[in-house]
This record gives C-alpha cells, structure tokens and sequence, in this order.
C-alpha cells in the first residue's frame, strides 16, 4: 500500500487496518501462549491471557477476551473503585470512560490513544444501551440467535479495525484522516486488489486454524486432529514463513507500547 497519505483510500485503509490487528493479535496471543508454555516448564501455571476475542459478538465482549490480564487489573482498580462511590448510571458512565481513556494512556501518553479510549468507552455504551432491544429482538428464537450472534461478530470486528487504525496513525491528524477515509471514501487504487490477495494469502489459514479452534473451545484443538493432516498443515506454514517470512529480528509489536 501507498506510504503517502494523499495517494491512500478507503478500501486500502481498510485492508491496512485489517492486516495489522490480525498480526497484531497472532504477535501478542502468540508470545502470551510462548510464555504461558515456557512457564509451565517451571511448575508455573499463567492465566490465559487471549479467548478467541475475534469472535467476540459484541464490544463488551471483546474486552472480556482480550488481553485478559489487563482489562481484569482495569476493571478491579479502575471501574469498581469507581462505581463503589456511586452505583448511579451516571457514575457508571464516567467509570467506563475513565477506564478506556487510562488504557488509552497505558499504550502511549498521546492523544491519539485518549481518542482510541474515548471511542472504545462510546461503542460499549452504545451496545450497553441497544442490549435490551437486541436481547428482545433474539426472544429464545435459535435462528434469529444465530444471525444475530454472527451480524454482531461481524459488526464488532469492523468496530474493532476502524478503531484501531488510531494505531497504525503516526498522529491525530493523520488518525482523524485515516478515519474520514475509512468511513466516507470507497475508491480503490491499482494495488487494492494485489494487496486483498496478498492478506488473504496470510490470513486464511490462521482463520482457519482459529475458527476450528474457537469452534472446539480450546486453543490446542488441532492437536486432535489426525496426525497426518496436522504434518501438512505445519508443513504448510514452515513454507510459508521460509517463502515470504519477514527476515532478520523483528520486534513484537506491543513491546512498543
């Protein structure tokens, strides 16, 4: 993709912020789980750290799965200390909003990130107060259940990457930008499609792996499956990681903030 501002649109942001918080959870889930193993080695038990959250179905549900040990240590010392003053829905919404915009602050003391909280703060209050319609509109109807758990798992994700894109933005002004894009502009460049194929080429098969996981509700689901499949799957990414892999000493990605 374009490195210059002017040259970018809608779609390209889009894939952008796609790619990076499908990296950005396989770098951070992926060194949580190196550490959660390396601990166990030692006798040392570690709490799951990542629970399937791109499958959360709604924002209130998202930051319960992810980075568990962060939000848990937000919510005992932040929200609760908060709302213990004053159960009011008033209290509540200032508890929620002071929470987001310190764990906005706790990634990097900038304004974007205050901004990144704010609009986390603002899209649980929203699903807070559209939850009693929503829970109304499912009424123990298993079909209408599901559409609505996969529409709010859809919707939630593309929450999530127009959010986040704060985080691929060098500053608020180019934050505010890349958002105008993403939300008013549908134009595509040359290398839009090169790129769509080239994310799907890297993403798929970690959806793939995730999905099934998610679905058999335990993270070392593809250890069940029969060993012959589970050689050409690992032969499969040890291709991809030799054929394309990025080179050379990379930094993990939430060590920066």
């Amino acid at each position: 993709m374009s490195e210059s501002l002017e040259s970018n649109n809608g779609v390209d942001y889009w894939l952008m912020a796609f790619a990076f918080d499908i990296r950005f959870y396989c770098d951070f889930s992926g060194y949580s789980d190196m550490a959660i193993g390396l601990a166990s080695l030692m006798g040392i038990k570690l709490s799951k750290n990542f629970n399937f959250p791109y499958f959360a179905t709604n924002p209130t549900d998202l930051w319960q799965r992810w980075h568990i040990s962060l939000t848990r240590w937000l919510r005992d010392y932040i929200y609760k200390p908060i709302i213990e003053i004053n159960n009011s829905k008033r209290i509540k919404i200032i508890a929620l909003f002071t929470t987001l915009i310190f764990a906005g602050i706790w990634h990097g003391a900038h304004w974007k990130f205050i901004i990144w909280g704010i609009l986390w703060a603002s899209a649980i209050l929203i699903h807070q107060i559209l939850r009693p319609f929503i829970n109304n509109l499912i009424n123990n109807n298993h079909k209408k259940n599901f559409f609505l758990s996969a529409l709010g798992m859809l919707t939630t994700f593309f929450v999530w990457n127009f959010i986040n894109s704060f985080f691929i933005a060098k500053d608020i002004t180019n934050a505010i930008a890349i958002t105008k894009y993403m939300a008013l502009d549908y134009s595509h460049s040359q290398r839009t499609y090169k790129d769509f194929v080239t994310v799907l080429y890297y993403t798929v098969p970690f959806l793939c792996i995730e999905t099934y996981s998610w679905r058999k509700n335990t993270d070392t689901a593809i250890l069940n499956i029969s060993y012959p499949i589970r050689l050409c799957i690992i032969f499969f990414i040890i291709l991809m990681l030799i054929g394309n892999g990025a080179m050379g000493e990379n930094e993990f990605i939430y060590f920066k903030f």
